[in-house]
């Protein structure tokens, strides 16, 4: 008989439950990941509060962030939380900075930040930067491309210098912004659509006992 011995110090909403979506999340950003290139690319991950997106990624992050790392110090992917709401592309540009580790990341223009996030970015092999509750950026009505939050998003979206693809996870009205953008729109690969757990149907009940017993 096999006995499953579950870590008891781990709280639930820290583990990924292999559905469908989180299958299928996951594919797409080890894809991302892999197929770093000069034309970078953009996931969305949108969801109501607790549909996993932050488990999700976190998740992600932890299991790959130095996958094709050659030095110690070298972080394939960055991630960020900005759950502050009122955000500007100063602060941004500052929480990319810290996430770097960057000494003074307060310091300097906003010229300035975006020279020492790209030498940032290109010292420690940067692929991807993953941004959550990106929601909290951005308006919450009459979304314009010429926010200063949007544009710098597609400064790094678009820097020939040192190209990095971009996560954008939020809820659902993130989606907008391949509205508002022509050119977010064409790197934006695909919209990853987090839903909460329901069994409404048929088919949502023999993919919910498939997965019990895949526990």
């Amino acid at each position: 008989m096999q006995i499953t011995v579950f870590d008891k110090s781990r709280e639930f909403s820290e583990i990924v439950i292999p559905t469908v979506q989180t299958k299928s999340g996951m594919d797409d950003l080890i894809h991302l990941l892999d197929s770093y290139c000069a034309t970078t690319r953009m996931l969305i991950v949108s969801g109501e509060p607790g549909t996993g997106k932050t488990v999700l990624l976190r998740k992600f992050t932890e299991t790959y962030q130095t996958k094709y790392a050659t030095e110690e110090h070298h972080k394939n992917i960055i991630m960020l939380n900005v759950s502050t709401q009122n955000k500007s592309s100063e602060d941004l540009a500052v929480e990319i900075l810290k996430q770097l580790g960057d000494i003074a990341p307060t310091l300097g223009t906003l010229s300035k930040k975006k020279i020492r996030i790209e030498t940032l970015f290109a010292a420690l092999q940067v692929r991807v930067l993953i941004i959550d509750e990106f929601h909290d950026l951005i308006p919450k009505s009459n979304m314009d491309g010429n926010n200063k939050v949007i544009r710098l998003i597609k400064w790094i979206l678009l820097n020939n210098t040192r190209p990095v693809s971009l996560v954008l996870s939020g809820c659902p009205a993130i989606e907008d912004l391949i509205v508002v953008d022509q050119q977010i729109e064409t790197r934006c690969n695909n919209i990853i659509k987090m839903e909460k757990l329901g069994l409404t149907t048929s088919e949502k009940q023999s993919e919910f006992a498939d997965l019990v017993v895949s526990l």
